[in-house]
C-alpha cells in the first residue's frame, strides 16, 4: 500500500528513521568483518625474529 495518505513531515522522519538504521547496520557489519579480518592481516605481516 505504501504511505499513501501520510503528511510530509511523517515521510520525512521515517526516511531519517531508516537511513539511521541503515547507517547502523552498515557499522556492525564493518565491525564484524574487521574482526575477521585482523588476524589474518597481523599472521601476514608477523616476522618472528626466531625464525630468520
Amino acid at each position: 500500500m505504501g504511505m499513501v495518505g501520510v503528511s510530509e513531515r511523517t515521510k520525512q522522519q521515517v526516511k531519517a528513521i531508516e537511513k539511521r538504521d541503515w547507517k547502523k547496520q552498515q557499522m556492525a557489519q564493518n565491525r564484524y568483518q574487521t574482526g575477521n579480518e585482523k588476524p589474518k592481516i597481523f599472521q601476514k605481516n608477523f616476522r618472528d625474529s626466531l625464525l630468520q
